[in-house]
């Protein structure tokens, strides 16, 4: 009579148990020592981006200036470099945050547009209330009261 053949493991073979799972607690406490650390890393490239961008500036004001234009330098893109509704510096969104922050109440789209052209947002969109309108839909720090009417929550 035949013999089986025996169903399991293969002689000669070990099997390797799996490696215990890391504590739940090790995982986020190393994950947030790397964030850390990375958050330290730049902090040390911002300062030192903007010591670099002092000495640029200074050395742009004796040197002659390329075909009459000055020397631009991109801001440092950090936390303190965005304002604190986090729109970049300069933007339509960020200059509809300023205008709702001083308005006393709420304002339409078109006395929104108007006050940002009065603070200097410089455009020359010929439909630059559309692109207003578009923007404050986009906004979440903004509240719309009704139809064209819009606030800051």
């Amino acid at each position: 009579m035949p013999r089986r053949k025996r169903r399991g493991r293969k002689p000669g073979r070990q099997q390797v148990a799996p490696a215990p799972a890391a504590p739940a607690n090790n995982v986020v406490a190393n994950l947030l020592s790397a964030r850390n650390a990375l958050l330290a890393q730049r902090d040390a490239i911002e300062k030192q981006l903007g010591l670099i961008n002092q000495a640029l500036t200074a050395a742009s004001a004796v040197l002659p200036r390329r075909r009459g234009r000055p020397l631009k330098l991109a801001p440092v893109a950090g936390p303190a470099a965005r304002p604190a509704s986090g729109h970049r510096p300069g933007s339509l969104k960020d200059f509809v945050v300023r205008v709702l922050s001083a308005a006393s109440g709420p304002m339409s789209v078109k006395d929104i547009t108007t006050a940002v052209l009065e603070a200097g947002y410089k455009s020359r969109n010929r439909t630059l209330a559309k692109s207003v309108g578009i923007a404050l839909a986009q906004m979440p720090e903004v509240a719309r009261v009704r139809r064209g009417v819009f606030r800051l929550k």
